[in-house]
């Protein structure tokens, strides 16, 4: 037992695009770089340096949601004004040059014209959604602890795991105005 006391796990979430609405597991295995799936892919806005962009980019990325079958081929991806569609995942090797995170450089996989028409017409912005690139060098977790573990992560913020209590989602909605954040945006 923790000096805080007991500790029950609530919900769990996997998001397997980017910046997108994603999908609560039942049970999931823990690899070092996170949850199978998770942040896999982005969406990158070709004509912005190639970055990946994120949920506070205007438009209705928010509203969107996606799941995945983890080692399979498909990925589901749905809005409630633009509809559902089912695109095939694509592997293969880098398409689209560097792209950057957070300041950071990785390489993707296009992931096909359907899927990039439709969050292009969903943000009113020409973007690509891209797959991780895993037969390149990995993204590096920034640690301020010296570690031997040398993590890495996907498309996340920053590291490839994180959990938060729901006292501390309700003390950052005091100080939000407007729309509160919940456990689907972490």
């Amino acid at each position: 037992m923790s000096e805080f006391g007991q500790v029950t796990l609530s919900e769990i979430w996997r998001f397997p695009i980017k910046s997108v609405g994603g999908e609560q597991l039942l049970e999931t295995e823990i690899l070092p770089t996170g949850i199978p799936g998770d942040r896999e892919f982005g969406l990158v806005a070709i004509d912005v340096d190639n970055k990946i962009i994120s949920r506070k980019t205007p438009g209705n990325l928010a509203l969107a949601e996606a799941s995945a079958q983890i080692d399979g081929p498909v990925l589901n991806i749905c809005h409630p004004t633009h509809g559902e569609i089912e695109v095939e995942i694509r592997s293969g090797e880098s398409n689209l040059g560097t792209l950057s995170v957070l300041g950071d450089t990785v390489y993707g996989i296009d992931q096909g014209h359907e899927v990039a028409d439709y969050f292009s017409g969903l943000l009113g912005k020409y973007v690509r959604r891209v797959r991780m690139d895993a037969s390149r060098p990995p993204r590096k977790v920034e640690t301020r602890v010296e570690s031997d573990l040398n993590p890495t992560t996907t498309f996340t913020d920053g590291y490839p795991l994180t959990m938060h209590s729901l006292q501390s989602l309700q003390a950052v909605n005091r100080h939000i105005e407007g729309f509160p954040a919940s456990n689907v945006q972490f």
